[in-house]
């Protein structure tokens, strides 16, 4: 019969357990150089403890979604189906232009400055007569 404090000693290679959990050494070693597998150093060979898997997958491994976060139903519409909107209005989509907001602020501008100096239109370039 095996002791139970000689379980919790047990130590694998990364190649052991590469094998073991079905990826490459090569993964295993990633992760052990990031820090993310415990291991122990004995002499020059690196050895992984058992468990270290185990808390590493317990680490890393995503919830799902509780029952009060999911979608809203559609019983109240007449056909129980969702109904999508025709798409952004005018005055959303061209706040979501980069810059017209201020492009347009600035033809405001330019254009109570040009009629305050009595023009309608921009500068203009003189032409060069012959």
């Amino acid at each position: 019969m095996v002791d139970r404090d000689e379980i919790n000693e047990r130590v694998e290679t990364p190649k052991q357990l590469a094998k073991r959990v079905g990826i490459t050494e090569r993964q295993v070693r990633y992760l052990l150089q990031r820090g993310d597998l415990d291991h122990v150093m004995i002499g020059s060979r690196i050895h992984i403890p058992d468990g270290a898997f185990r808390r590493f997958l317990a680490s890393r491994t995503v919830k799902s979604c509780p029952d009060e976060t999911r979608g809203p139903d559609y019983g109240g519409s007449r056909n129980g189906v969702a109904i999508t909107s025709p798409g952004q209005s005018e005055a959303a989509a061209a706040s979501a232009r980069p810059g017209t907001a201020d492009r347009e602020q600035a033809q405001v501008v330019f254009a109570e400055w040009l009629q305050h100096r009595g023009r309608r239109t921009g500068p203009s370039i003189p032409l060069r007569s012959s």
